[in-house]
Formats: C-alpha cells, structure tokens, sequence
C-alpha cells in the first residue's frame, strides 16, 4: 500500500512538474509573440519614418532646384538688361564671375 501511494506521489509530483514546465514554455512563447508584435510595430514605424524623410529629402531638393532656376534666371535678366545698355558678355562668363564673387564672399564670411 505504501508502495503504491510513493508510486502515486512520485507520479503526480512528474504530472505537477510537467504542467509547470509546460506554463512556462507557454509564458515564454506568449512573451516571444508579445516581443514579436512590439518589433513588428517598431519596424513598421520605422518604415514610415523612413519614407516621410526620403519625401522631406525630395521636396528640399526639389526646392533647392526651383531656387537654382531662379537665381539663374534673375541673372540672366540682369545680363540681359546689361546687354541693352552695356557690352554684352556671354552667360558663361558671368555665371564665372558671380561665381568667383560668391567665392570671394564665402572666404570673408569665415
């Protein structure tokens, strides 16, 4: 009768002490599926942080072009009345000028 009550005991020690490995394989897992979901938000946040940068880049740049294009093209309306009253000189030659001058400017400002 002993025997066979040690031989329980001993079985439902193995039975409580599976079920408890058991939880906790089941805690891990659900702790790996919550830290799975939270990287998977963070990746997805950084993916759209990373776009909304690639579009602010394009939109300086496209900025930066257009204020390019009317510089340039203010010059050319100067030479262009210059042209009218002055002798003329070739775009080439003044865009070289202004920017020997914009050179010359950067060096005093430093």
């Amino acid at each position: 009768m002993l025997e066979e009550k040690s031989k329980s005991e001993a079985t439902n020690f193995q039975k409580l002490h599976f079920a408890s490995a058991m939880r906790t394989i089941v805690v891990l897992d659900s702790e790996a599926l919550l830290s799975w979901i939270y990287i998977g938000e963070q990746l997805a946040s950084w993916i759209f942080a990373s776009k909304e940068k690639a579009q602010q880049g394009k939109e300086i740049l496209q900025l930066h072009k257009h204020h390019g294009y009317l510089l340039v093209n203010d010059l050319c309306c100067k030479e262009r009345i210059k042209r009218d009253h002055d002798i003329p000189q070739s775009y080439d030659s003044v865009l070289r000028t202004w920017q020997e001058d914009l050179i010359v400017k950067r060096e005093h400002d430093v």
